[in-house]
This record gives C-alpha cells, structure tokens and sequence, in this order.
C-alpha cells in the first residue's frame, strides 16, 4: 500500500499506509520532511497535509531502518504565486511606457527599465512557471543552447 491517490490539490490530505509485517517502527520520508506513523488493526498510517508542497514529491516508507515501499505523488496549486508577476506584466505593459521603458515590482521579482520585447519575454517565462505548478508539472522553458566541441 501506498499513497491513496497520485495527484493531489495543494491543501489536500495525503494518507499512507502499510500492512504491518511485526514492525516495531515505521515513517514516512516525503520531499525534506518526514512522519511518524502510527499502528491501528495491523496497519501503519499517517495522514499529511499537502499545503507547501507543489509538483512532484518523492516519498519513501521506512521500517526499522529499510525502505519497504516507496513511490511519487504529484501536488498542483490552484492558483501559482507567478500569475501575480504575469498580471502585473500585462497592466504595466497596457500602459504608456516611460521613456520607452516598462518596470514592474512583485514581491521578490523586480523587472526595471525593461522594453515592450523584453517584458514580453519574461511575461512568457512567467506564464510557463505558472502554467507548470498549476498544473502540477516542471516548467519547460527554451530554446536551449548547447555547445558543440569541434575536433
């Protein structure tokens, strides 16, 4: 047994459990964190809130001391902290710029004395990680550059 599902909403409780095979001590190691589970009727169990968590969480159920199930869940937020940084693009870019030059502060992202293209570049770096929590994914941002070594 395992996780009771493979994708949760942010704020969701996650419950595990495994059958107890005379254990003596059993937890849950999720992401950085862990739970100490608790035995009732011959199975060990713990419940945990998925609140903090987003994407992919690795999670691995140790008994005295070995791994005996271990697996992934997937956490998606409903709304990503970045649509905040992609609405404030959009209104500061819906205005007159200043000089030619658009700025734009959200909490720990700044964007100063950017032009339309720039803002328009990061407007859609944003959007993806945005799109990639909600969604319970990994960004895919590109196009990548990779270097070619000529012999």
């Amino acid at each position: 047994m395992s996780a009771t599902k493979d994708i949760y909403i942010s704020g969701e409780t996650a419950t595990f459990a495994v059958a107890d095979d005379g254990y003596s001590a059993v937890h849950l190691a999720y992401g950085s964190l862990s739970a100490v589970m608790a035995k009732a009727e011959g199975v060990w169990s713990v419940s945990i809130t998925t609140t903090g968590l987003s994407g992919r969480v690795n999670y691995a159920i140790f008994a005295d001391g070995s791994v005996i199930s271990s697996g992934c869940f997937v956490v998606q937020l409903l709304v990503s902290p970045y649509r905040a940084a992609v609405a404030a693009i959009d209104a500061a870019m819906q205005k007159v710029a200043a000089n030619g030059k658009y700025s734009v502060t959200v909490g720990e992202i700044s964007l100063q004395d950017k032009t339309f293209d720039e803002m328009m570049k990061w407007r859609g770096y944003y959007e993806s990680l945005a799109s990639a929590q909600e969604s319970g994914g990994v960004a895919v941002i590109g196009p990548y550059r990779t270097e070619v070594a000529l012999q």
